[in-house]
């Protein structure tokens, strides 16, 4: 592999259970380098849509990329996906090709 490099950036995964059921996942990309990070791989179960699971599990995944000293957390979604375009814009982030939150 000459000139290039596989680079772990830490990964932090959480399960939301209803009931004992899994019915959602969400993960954080940690780049410690640049102490950014990047929500990832959000999915809740469509029979659970619509009743703030997805928040619940955003705010968590902010609250972890903060307690960890990250001061930039991105995450990203299809522009043309308007219920997670307004939650995330809903959570104070911001458009910049991706959608991006500064605090």
């Amino acid at each position: 592999m000459s000139g290039k490099e596989i680079e772990y950036l830490g990964e932090i995964t959480l399960c939301l259970r209803v009931d004992r059921k899994p019915i959602g996942f969400g993960s954080l990309l940690i780049q410690h380098q640049t102490s950014q990070a990047e929500i990832v791989g959000l999915y809740i179960d469509p029979e659970y849509r619509g009743k703030g699971y997805a928040r619940q599990l955003i705010e968590e995944l902010i609250k972890i990329a903060h307690n960890k000293g990250l001061n930039e957390v991105m995450i990203t979604c299809e522009l043309d996906d308007v219920t997670m375009n307004h939650l995330a814009e809903s959570l104070g982030f911001s458009k910049w090709n991706k959608w991006v939150l500064r605090k």
